[in-house]
This record gives structure tokens, C-alpha cells and sequence, in this order.
């Protein structure tokens, strides 16, 4: 038996489902739910906080800075021609 995943978001939700999707190279399936489920207005704690525009989740990501293991090469390693005196 196959595995299926369902993603529930809200409206609010829609622009970070877009960009996931996005990054994933993947549409996410819609599905209708089934008449038997019962849809609630009710918000839980999470979604009453407000969410951070996807603009700014491209901010948060942090570059990887070249450290003390990253380091140009020598001289004598790299490619290019040097004098040498043989």
C-alpha cells in the first residue's frame, strides 16, 4: 500500500506552500477532503501567531563563510606556470 502525505494549510499559508514547493521542483496533489470530515473554523495556537512573509525566509538563510580550512593554495600547488630554476 502506497504512503500518502496530506498537507493542510490556510490561505495565509499558501505563498510558503508555493515556495516549498518551489525549492522541492514538486506540485504537491489536491484532493478534495471527504463529505464526512467536518471543517472547523475554530484557530488552534499556531495559527493565531502571525507568519513571516516568504520574502524574509529568503534573509534567514545564512551563507556558509570560508573558514580556517579554506584556504588559497600554494605556489608550487596551483596550475598556473612559475619560474622555477632547475
Amino acid at each position: 500500500m502506497p504512503k500518502v502525505t496530506h498537507l493542510f494549510y490556510s490561505e495565509q499559508e499558501a505563498p510558503l506552500k508555493e515556495a516549498i514547493e518551489c525549492l522541492m521542483k514538486y506540485t504537491i496533489p489536491v484532493y478534495e477532503l471527504p463529505e464526512e470530515v467536518e471543517v472547523s473554523t475554530q484557530l488552534t495556537p499556531e495559527e493565531n501567531k502571525p507568519l513571516d512573509p516568504p520574502a524574509e525566509l529568503s534573509d534567514k538563510i545564512s551563507v556558509i563563510e570560508a573558514g580556517a580550512s579554506f584556504h588559497e593554495k600554494s605556489a608550487k600547488n596551483s596550475k598556473e606556470k612559475t619560474d622555477r630554476k632547475s
